[in-house]
């Protein structure tokens, strides 16, 4: 990210501005499908990070190739290349209509993520790291971001958070049992209920159904 920040904020023309540009920027834009914290969609989001690259590059690059607009025909040619393809992403509506819908609804998953302190960024233990235990806090985070999907227009009226907002009042309960104390071989062991993270996965899952009935 730094050598491509470096390249986005260029200020004047540089000695080969734009191989540096193409080659470095293609990769900083590739490596968006590497991102996230290893624990696997919905937590995260690598082709959305690789979609938010290309509609970045879509508007930086008209700047890039006026700075380099000195330089040989035969170096500018992929720096057009490159604009070129992430243009035909950041042009397309039907893209850039999921893309917008995938941020929202991102910042929604993890709103809850965050309420009921499952995998959260940053992380060490995967999808088996369910933060501190504290569930007196985490059972007002989870009540507040619920009370969220009523308060809130957009939310209320999407069938999908709907949907997620129904799955939280069904296992709430389930979700904020207390500990029980188990009697073992090496002594006695408080055991926290686990608190699924079917509710998050899910709200993804009728995403998914919903894109593929849109796009096939």
């Amino acid at each position: 990210m730094g050598l491509a920040r470096t390249i986005l904020n260029v200020k004047k023309e540089t000695p080969f501005l734009p191989l540096i540009s193409a080659y470095g920027l293609g990769l900083w834009a590739l490596q968006g499908k590497q991102s996230g914290d290893g624990y696997g969609f919905p937590f995260d989001r690598p082709l959305l990070c690789f979609a938010e690259r290309l509609l970045e590059l879509e508007q930086q690059m008209p700047r890039l190739i006026k700075l380099s607009k000195n330089d040989k025909a035969n170096n500018l040619q992929y720096l057009y290349k490159l604009y070129w393809t992430a243009a035909e992403v950041a042009e397309d509506p039907e893209i850039k209509s999921l893309i917008e819908e995938m941020r929202w609804r991102s910042a929604t998953f993890d709103s809850l993520r965050k309420a009921m302190r499952i995998a959260l960024p940053g992380g060490t233990n995967g999808l088996n790291d369910e933060g501190a235990t504290n569930m007196i806090s985490i059972r007002e985070g989870v009540m507040k971001f619920r009370k969220s999907l009523d308060q809130n227009e957009e939310l209320a009226s999407d069938s999908l958070c709907g949907k997620m907002a129904e799955q939280i009042d069904k296992y709430l309960d389930q979700l904020f049992n207390d500990p029980i104390m188990v009697d073992t071989p090496s002594g006695f062991v408080i055991l926290y209920p686990q608190r699924t993270n079917n509710i998050l996965e899910h709200f993804f899952r009728e995403l998914n159904r919903e894109n593929r009935r849109k796009t096939g």
